[in-house]
């Protein structure tokens, strides 16, 4: 299984951005809520003092979290297999500071909408942490010769996806001019049959192509 989370959070505590990724089993929610709240209750004294560096690290059954604070926010990341955490938490958070350095989080409302720019950051970043192996075992690439390939009801959703690479639900179905459960429903056998992923932005479902 491989299973991956980053969430940015302010230092008064609140979720800025949050991305999470699995494939296979699902981890409970119970697990990863849990450790966000461990976590976070280990720093919270230290978060809002910007001159405390902050860095955490602790083990939830199959799950690792860790911690880094940025001036005024933190990144935690939530993985079962990535080894470069450190590393790779560090260069999440310069390009996050790059990007929204200055931002005034004194007047924010709690838009995370304000911060999905970074997402395609985040996933490049991420997409050279899934071993080649698993991207071959656990994704094939959509070909427009697939695409005929598949039933008829498929065929409008497998093109759709195809073009835009990485959409939501809600971004397939305004395409396609469709109902959400019929969008969702076809891009769930698309991504059975092993041509897309799916990925969790906070409440907001994206499937994914391999990349060409």
């Amino acid at each position: 299984m491989r299973f991956f989370a980053i969430y940015i959070i302010s230092a008064d505590g609140r979720i800025m951005l949050s991305y999470l990724h699995q494939r296979d089993s699902q981890i409970p929610k119970r697990v990863i809520s849990e450790g966000l709240l461990k976590i976070i209750e280990e720093v919270d004294s230290h978060l809002e003092d910007e001159f405390h560096s902050v860095e955490k690290y602790m083990e939830i059954e199959t799950l690792t979290f860790s911690l880094k604070k940025f001036g005024d926010f933190a990144i935690i990341l939530v993985d079962d297999y990535i080894e470069d955490k450190w590393k790779l938490i560090q260069e999440l958070g310069w390009r996050f500071l790059r990007s929204f350095g200055n931002f005034d989080l004194f007047d924010w409302k709690g838009e995370t909408d304000k911060f999905a720019s970074f997402i395609p950051i985040i996933q490049n970043l991420m997409d050279d942490k899934v071993s080649p192996d698993e991207v071959t075992t656990k994704m094939k690439r959509l070909t427009p010769v697939d695409i005929f390939d598949l039933t008829m009801n498929l065929q409008p959703t497998a093109l759709a996806i195809l073009a835009m690479e990485n959409a939501s639900i809600e971004e397939i179905a305004r395409e396609l001019d469709c109902d959400l459960s019929e969008a969702e429903e076809n891009l769930e056998i698309l991504r059975n049959q092993g041509f897309l992923s799916r990925m969790e932005d906070g409440e907001t479902i994206h499937y994914k192509t391999a990349s060409l």
